[in-house]
């Protein structure tokens, strides 16, 4: 899916146990992939019970050698995702 802002997702789907995350860990860990990314965070959603927690832990990951942004614990998810 292609965005307005450049950035592009895309959705790996299918029942349980068919290998989406293996799938996804090793793209995520090939060097040849990470050399076209500034960035790189790997997340465990199911390891955060709210969004907010998640987009926090995100933020925190990708701006860690920057200031974090002022004020992130009062951030709404909204203004997170906006941030990210």
């Amino acid at each position: 899916m292609s965005m307005d802002n450049g950035l592009d997702v895309i959705s790996i789907v299918g029942m349980g146990g068919l290998g989406k995350t293996t799938l996804a860990k090793k793209v995520y860990d090939d060097e040849t992939v990470k050399r076209h990314f500034n960035r790189h965070v790997w997340i465990v959603a199911s390891d955060y019970g709210e969004v907010k927690h998640l987009l926090a832990h995100l933020i925190e990951k990708l701006v860690e050698d920057s200031p974090l942004p002022p004020k992130l614990e009062d951030m709404s998810a909204d203004d997170m995702r906006e941030f990210i």
